[in-house]
């Protein structure tokens, strides 16, 4: 969904005790949702 002069991309940033707060399945999960609501804005 870029254009000629910028390329799409995303940069998602957590703190360093993310992996301790959230286990591999919520992870996974928060990825999900975020992708989705992208798609739904059409974001990107």
């Amino acid at each position: 969904m870029g254009d000629e002069e910028f390329a799409p991309s995303a940069q998602i940033l957590f703190s360093d005790n993310f992996p301790v707060a959230y286990t591999a399945e919520d992870v996974a999960y928060i990825g999900d949702v975020v992708l989705d609501y992208m798609k739904f804005r059409n974001v990107g």
